[in-house]
């Protein structure tokens, strides 16, 4: 009997969310809203549904999310930016962030690393007996940060080593893809929940993109020296590195990050 009722409360948690992608798509061009308020629909509100059903590990997916998101946020959005890997041309905020990063991006950065966390707790975990480790997430915290010291010094004295060919297909790699792959080829075991949890951030990606790019949030400027290739879903055109880190890599990403710098040694046993 609890088995039948946790399957069914599981079955509809996915209902629930699937249905999130389609309502936002749906609400966001009936509205025609912005950019922010698009991010709230797609990614808000599973955000708020995995929490709900999630709450023992709301706390730890929350600190994580804000150490790892922010500082990546704005090392990959300055230096995509810069690049004219993207641009979003509109925020409702009168400034940006060093003037270049719409405080928009920041919520949506958050959210990424956010929702997949949850999901990844919600359906294979939700067990708040496992214990942050502290000490590997200074050890994220710090890395990060050289990074942004770094970024900051070559604004300063060296900006020419921003501006690089194919950068957004370079961020990908180092940032995205290599953890992953090299996390799944020492434990295989997380290929299921990162596969199961991938599927359905590809759908809200997707979605959310063919969604943004119809109501002008966002736009590419890059020329063919910035992207390795495109990709065209339902007449949208849009980067390869935008379809294959952010749809098919991110999510993956997200937990590579969450398992080797928030958790004791236990999970990865």
């Amino acid at each position: 009997m609890a088995k039948t009722k946790k399957r069914t409360q599981t079955q509809r948690d996915a209902l629930v969310l699937l249905a999130i992608p389609v309502v936002a798509s749906v609400l966001s061009l009936l509205l025609q809203v912005n950019f922010l308020v698009a991010t709230i629909l797609f990614f808000g509100l599973p955000a708020i549904w995995l929490s709900i059903k999630c709450a023992s590990s709301v706390k730890k997916a929350l600190i994580f999310s804000l150490l790892l998101a922010i500082p990546v946020s704005i090392l990959v959005d300055y230096i995509g930016v810069t690049n004219g890997s993207w641009y979003v041309p509109e925020s409702i905020f009168a400034n940006r962030l060093f003037g270049v990063v719409p405080y928009e991006d920041l919520l949506w950065g958050f959210l990424l690393v956010y929702n997949p966390v949850m999901f990844y707790e919600r359906f294979f975990c939700c067990d708040n007996k496992r214990k942050s480790s502290i000490g590997k997430l200074i050890v994220m915290s710090v890395l990060f940060a050289l990074l942004l010291i770094s970024l900051a010094l070559a604004v300063g004295f060296r900006p020419d080593l921003i501006i690089r060919d194919y950068a957004y297909f370079w961020m990908g790699v180092i940032l995205l893809l290599a953890p992953v792959v090299i996390f799944i080829s020492i434990y295989p075991k997380f290929i299921k929940p990162f596969l199961i949890t991938g599927i359905y951030f590809f759908l809200i990606g997707v979605t959310f993109e063919l969604t943004g790019v119809e109501l002008g949030h966002w736009i590419f400027p890059g020329t063919s020296t910035d992207f390795i290739g495109w990709v065209t879903i339902f007449n949208t055109t849009i980067p390869f590195e935008e379809f294959f880190f952010w749809f098919v890599v991110q999510s993956s990403s997200a937990l590579t990050y969450y398992l080797v710098f928030d958790n004791d040694t236990s999970e990865l046993a």
